[in-house]
């Protein structure tokens, strides 16, 4: 059975509306590059937690054979209505990471935009790397961002936005607790209508500040060897003041 605790289905109308798919569309260059590849064409890459398919298409556009894999139904039915318009195709599966099982190995396995953060539970983050373990190839890669205790308390701490456009309006509200490492944005949509609107998703979404020994620890209990730890979008490792950190592993 799949598991809903990330709540996503709620939200997804308004993912890419305020380009929320921005983020993982910028780092497919970046990963290119801190990998040292030339190209994507004909590797196998995993999408773990692909959303709306944005960065699927991308990397399927640009020649990878691509699997993308999300616990919501509602925002890979976004990603196939993409698809009905790309020159490519990517395998889509609604299935829970933690759990999930595909009869396939893969030259590089993604998981972006904090997604190991929305893991609060130091178990399941476990579950999702022994996964990534065994889908690996053996000199394959992973991939992932974690925001970090730093980025929360920067960027979170009871901060509210409002996000707006002709049809949407919407209040994200973010806290963090700085003793639990436990950080929550909430999220309220509202659909305007005539000279009204009226609410339709109000969800909170946990998200957790794992410390990079936790983080080691899972990696190394899962089979996976660490190569390099980045500061986002830099090639430079991590400060006191990143507030984003991107995690290279290397199959074993």
């Amino acid at each position: 059975m799949i598991k809903t605790d990330i709540p996503y289905n709620s939200i997804a109308l308004v993912y890419d509306e305020f380009g929320l798919d921005e983020f993982s569309l910028r780092m497919i260059p970046y990963i290119k590059s801190i990998l040292g590849l030339k190209t994507f064409k004909r590797m196998k890459i995993l999408d773990l937690a692909c959303g709306s398919g944005s960065s699927a298409l991308e990397l399927a556009d640009q020649g990878a054979q691509v699997v993308g894999v999300d616990s919501s139904e509602v925002m890979l039915s976004f990603a196939r209505k993409k698809m009905k318009t790309s020159r490519r195709k990517v395998q889509l599966i609604h299935d829970d990471l933690r759990t999930i099982e595909i009869d396939d190995r893969f030259d590089l396995i993604l998981c972006l935009f904090d997604t190991v953060n929305h893991f609060i539970h130091i178990g399941d983050v476990q579950n999702i790397f022994a996964k990534v373990s065994r889908l690996l190839k053996p000199s394959g890669r992973f991939v992932f961002d974690l925001n970090t205790h730093y980025g929360f308390k920067k960027n979170w701490h009871n901060l509210t936005v409002v996000r707006e456009s002709e049809r949407i309006h919407s209040i994200w509200y973010t806290s963090y607790d700085a003793v639990e490492r436990i950080a929550e944005i909430t999220i309220t949509v509202f659909l305007k209508s005539a000279n009204q609107t009226h609410k339709i998703a109000e969800v909170t979404v946990p998200e957790r500040a794992y410390r990079t020994s936790e983080i080691k620890q899972i990696l190394r209990g899962a089979g996976l060897h660490l190569e390099r730890i980045f500061e986002c979008f830099t090639e430079k490792p991590p400060g006191g003041t990143t507030p984003r950190s991107v995690y290279v592993c290397r199959g074993n």
